[in-house]
């Protein structure tokens, strides 16, 4: 019998919204799959607005931090069978798995999975929080038994911080869920719109994607800015946009469900892409499969991702001046991705969910690490 337990102590599953649960459910089902008798578990510390979407998972969630750790103590120590602790990140989560190994006295492997480009110098500049993290990062990878990359280049540059980092990694992209019926919804035709999708944070580019739009709204007087998701510079964001005379030309959607947005992915023209340190791009790969072509700064998972398909629907502006960007803008945002193109972005992101669990599993059987050598 296997337990896997995603520890979200920032409780980042449960406050994501519709989306996160319902991939995470989705984990859990190919988990069963697998191994009839598994189950999955998320330990947060914030409640689910909608408990009907875990049909898979069982949430726990506790609001203290002591009791998220009393909590999470009981747990481990009634389980029966293998235990796999899941950190989302190798810093505030994976010291959680820590303690609750500690604490309950359960030799369970630590599988840290990394999301951002953190061996990268680009991700490391951003601002002084990466500076310090950056700075603690080798302790988590080198005690955790198993380490989850979401691309080839987000490991190469782990590898460089440290070198043996490899044999003890699987790198698996963050599945998308795809609708049935994408092929209907692709885009069909010249939209003059540029859009961002995802969280609203200044390291996601923002300045840039305001400085790309004021120079379009020069060539472009019609050009519609769309903005899908939320996050803690929304406030900013729209008070720039005023400032710069972009907001009465913007559509702020909010959070939309993968339903939801799969039904205004046609009305864009093109979609942008300007994290300066991006180690897969999610997003980018949706916006292909709906025909959408991307607009990107270069980054280590997007540049990855244009040598994967040739380049076809991914157009990068670095080092174009303000014309070059209008021209290309006015070939992009009549393009359409090629339906093959999609094909291949949807082949490739429909066995994740059982990749996922695979390394689950393989991971629950790791001996641990203790102090660089294997404890037996």
């Amino acid at each position: 019998m296997i337990n896997v337990i995603v520890v979200d102590v920032k409780g980042l599953i449960t406050q994501s919204g519709h989306n996160v649960v319902v991939r995470h459910d989705a984990y859990g089902a190919a988990l069963k799959v697998l191994e009839p008798n598994s189950r999955l578990y998320i330990l947060s510390r914030y409640e689910v607005q909608d408990q009907s979407l875990a049909k898979n998972i069982e949430i726990i969630s506790v609001k203290s931090l002591f009791g998220f750790f009393r909590r999470g103590g009981q747990l481990l120590r009634s389980l029966k069978g293998r235990i796999l602790l899941v950190s989302g990140d190798p810093w505030e989560s994976f010291f959680s798995c820590v303690v609750l190994r500690v604490i309950s006295k359960r030799q369970a492997p630590i599988q840290v999975q990394i999301h951002a480009d953190v061996g990268s110098l680009i991700w490391k500049r951003l601002n002084w929080r990466n500076k310090i993290r950056a700075k603690t990062i080798s302790f988590s990878l080198k005690y955790a038994e198993q380490i989850r990359c979401v691309s080839r280049k987000q490991l190469t540059n782990l590898e460089k911080t440290l070198p043996l980092v490899g044999l003890r990694s699987v790198v698996i992209p963050v599945p998308i869920k795809v609708d049935t019926n994408w092929a209907e919804k692709r885009k069909f035709a010249k939209n003059c719109s540029i859009a961002i999708v995802g969280r609203i944070h200044k390291d996601r580019g923002l300045e840039e994607f305001i400085r790309v739009c004021k120079v379009l709204l020069i060539s472009y007087p019609d050009l519609r800015i769309n903005v899908v998701g939320d996050g803690p510079h929304e406030e900013w964001f729209k008070s720039t946009l005023k400032r710069e005379g972009l907001l009465e030309h913007s559509t702020f959607f909010g959070n939309l469900s993968q339903q939801d947005l799969s039904l205004v992915w046609q009305t864009f023209g093109c979609v942008a892409s300007f994290a300066p340190s991006e180690a897969y791009g999610r997003t980018a790969r949706e916006s292909l499969i709906y025909g959408v072509p991307v607009l990107a700064m270069r980054s280590s998972g997007l540049e990855e991702l244009g040598n994967s398909l040739d380049k076809d629907g991914i157009w990068f502006l670095d080092g174009l001046n303000d014309g070059d960007i209008s021209n290309l803008f006015g070939v992009v945002s009549g393009f359409i991705v090629a339906k093959r193109v999609s094909e291949l972005v949807i082949d490739e992101v429909n066995s994740l969910n059982e990749k996922i669990a695979k390394s689950w599993i393989t991971g629950s059987m790791l001996p641990l690490v203790h102090r660089g050598r294997l404890k037996r």
